[in-house]
């Protein structure tokens, strides 16, 4: 699994182009990892925070994560112990919680929470995939219209959808 961070318009490789890594040493990349930048993509737009900001190195980023989403084990990602980089992470066993109690804003949304979890699986495996993405119920409560909008017409001007902001002072971030 391959981890790639957008922030304020860069992208940031967790390490270099050589080596792309989650846990060290794990270099498969698939489109599960593009499902998991939808994931901090989606949180980002509603609470207008990085989802895991981690600023010093591959391993700062990884506590971050592993904070909120646990310490992979073997019993959660079947073979991540025999992963070269994993034994690094041995001494930091935290255990996952659910992304609304440190993103409480996903809750304000219906399904947001439902859809950013199966989207941060660490797993690979257990992400959910694009097209799976598209039939969750977070969906649902779009018009109809969306769906067969086409690409040169702005969502704008589909009744009923509107763009919402709010002061930057209201959004918080729980760790």
């Amino acid at each position: 699994m391959v981890l790639v961070y957008v922030r304020c318009r860069m992208m940031y490789n967790i390490t270099d182009r050589n080596d792309l890594t989650c846990i060290p040493g794990s270099t498969d990349y698939s489109t599960s990892l593009d499902m998991w930048g939808v994931g901090c993509i989606l949180i980002e737009m509603v609470t207008g925070l990085p989802t895991f900001p981690g600023v010093r190195e591959v391993y700062d980023q990884l506590d971050k994560i592993f904070k909120i989403l646990g310490t992979p084990t073997d019993e959660t990602w079947e073979g991540v112990s025999l992963l070269p980089g994993y034994h690094a992470h041995q001494n930091d066993i935290y255990v996952g919680k659910k992304l609304g109690l440190t993103f409480p804003r996903l809750y304000d949304i219906a399904e947001g929470e439902s859809l950013a979890a199966a989207l941060l699986q660490l797993d690979p495996v257990n992400r959910i995939g694009a097209d799976e993405a598209l039939q969750h119920n977070y969906f649902s409560c779009l018009p109809r219209k969306l769906w067969h909008l086409p690409d040169e017409v702005s969502i704008y001007s589909v009744e009923g959808v509107y763009l919402h902001t709010e002061p930057r002072t209201s959004l918080v971030l729980r760790t």
